[in-house]
């Protein structure tokens, strides 16, 4: 946000972090520091954090760099008082 108050969107996001304002809960993704085998597509590998109390998961995944997964974040991030429309991204296991 600027000095006007004007939120500008970024081009990629990097981590996207959900916190619960109970039970200390938190859902985190992450792009790893390891570069993909492919960075002509852009590729990176993720890690999704879920912690709650003394429970904790986590899940490393490959993003082929298609899909966007940062750019998602970032446009999720720049609405995040909430816009007309669904916003969906999926993995290319899912298609």
């Amino acid at each position: 946000m600027d000095q006007l108050g004007i939120m500008h969107p970024v081009a990629s996001c990097d981590v996207l972090e959900i916190r619960s304002n109970e039970a200390a809960a938190r859902l985190a993704i992450r792009r790893d520091d390891d570069p993909g085998p492919h960075p002509e597509l852009n590729d990176a590998y993720w890690t999704a954090a879920l912690a709650c109390g003394p429970l904790e998961a986590s899940l490393r995944f490959y993003e082929m760099g298609m899909g966007g997964l940062g750019e998602y974040f970032a446009a999720l991030a720049a609405d995040w008082r909430g816009r007309d429309g669904e916003r969906r991204w999926d993995s290319l296991e899912a298609t």
